[in-house]
């Protein structure tokens, strides 16, 4: 199982897209320290899991007591086609009650009636699949490979 560890201090602001696409067993380790007053973190993180892949996500923000005024968002979506599996968890850490902060877990599977509904309309079935998960994965094309 390969294992990726990113441990990143927060230093203004950071409003960052993660990409992971693997069809591979994947172990992620990720870390967003704010450590400054009025930091601003927007974390946003895409998997997307095929075949028989099974990839666990630890992620978490840490706003520690020296960081008044921190604003921080920890989004996720994990998207499974095939049997893969995702463990995810979006995890705050807050030492400081003068702060925002929030985080949420998006989970989609892409199904066979999403695609039938594509390929009753002559489009073949490796096109439709692509376009369902071009569709959902478009903003994060151009972040930070996993």
């Amino acid at each position: 199982m390969k294992t990726t560890n990113l441990n990143m201090t927060v230093e203004n602001e950071l409003n960052q897209y993660y990409l992971v696409q693997t069809d591979r067993d994947r172990q992620l380790n990720l870390h967003f320290h704010h450590h400054r007053p009025n930091t601003i973190s927007d974390i946003n993180i895409c998997i997307l899991a095929k075949g028989q892949a099974d990839v666990k996500l630890d992620a978490t923000v840490t706003i520690h007591e020296t960081a008044p005024g921190s604003n921080a968002r920890l989004n996720i979506l994990a998207i499974t086609t095939d049997q893969a599996h995702i463990a995810a968890a979006p995890n705050l850490e807050i030492n400081n009650n003068q702060v925002q902060a929030g985080h949420a877990l998006t989970t989609k599977h892409i199904d066979s009636q999403q695609l039938y509904y594509l390929t009753s309309r002559g489009i073949p079935l490796a096109v439709a699949h692509q376009l369902v998960i071009d569709g959902v994965i478009k903003p994060y094309l151009k972040g930070v490979k996993l």
